[in-house]
């Protein structure tokens, strides 16, 4: 699977090679993080309409918004078909 390139660049960029060098600094559990990164979790709740706090406290660490980390198209691919506001469900099946 696909690292989010955003997160790697982001923990890069604060000097931290490894994930749970950055983990470790961030007060994450480690397994959390790697899965965030490794984008084998979903960054949203399971409504796919709010962000995890463990999300929310990967941005703020960095100081920026999730949804610059997780970008809508990145977190459309973890959204279930009933978490797609009904407007978008329409533009799609037409």
């Amino acid at each position: 699977m696909p690292k989010n390139p955003t997160l790697v660049e982001l923990r890069e960029q604060l000097g931290f090679q490894t994930m749970a060098s950055f983990a470790r600094a961030a007060g994450l559990e480690y397994s959390t993080y790697v899965n965030l990164e490794n984008q084998a979790v979903s960054p949203v709740e399971s409504d796919g309409r709010v962000f995890r706090r463990i999300s929310k406290k990967i941005a703020d660490f960095h100081g920026v918004g999730c949804n610059e980390i997780w970008p809508d198209r990145c977190v459309d691919s973890f959204e279930r078909e009933d978490a797609i506001p009904e407007a978008v469900q329409k533009e799609t099946q037409q």
